[in-house]
């Protein structure tokens, strides 16, 4: 009866080997489904991060097209009035002298502006 209690032991130890392997394997899975959720926990952050700094450059971008509008407008206006004045008004040419203008070359650089004005000076 010696060799059925050795044979009885062999079949509980690779009984007990068997399930320390599904043991092993259980918790494998159950550490990659952790790790799994952990990474895309952290990628959905990251796209969050991601999503942010995006909106945050486009405001950003945003409020300086809008100050760029508004120093256009104000600047564009600010032309007209001196062009309508009449009083003397030049400007300097390539060659740094001073050029002064003429009816003409106001009534063109006031179009021009007024072009700007409704570039710049609406919504």
């Amino acid at each position: 009866d010696g060799g059925f209690i050795e044979h009885l032991h062999h079949l509980v130890i690779d009984r007990l080997y068997a399930v320390a392997r599904i043991n092993q394997q259980q918790r494998a899975f159950e550490h990659d489904a952790a790790a799994q959720e952990f990474a895309d926990k952290e990628q959905e952050l990251k796209q969050k991060d991601k999503k942010k700094a995006e909106e945050t450059k486009a405001a950003e971008k945003t409020r300086t097209d809008a100050e760029r509008k508004r120093e256009a407008c104000t600047s564009a206006t600010s032309q007209i009035k001196a062009l309508q004045a009449k009083d003397p008004l030049f400007r300097y040419n390539e060659k740094g002298e001073k050029v002064y203008y003429d009816d003409e070359a106001r009534r063109i650089e006031i179009q021009r502006q007024q072009q700007n004005v409704r570039e710049y000076c609406t919504g």
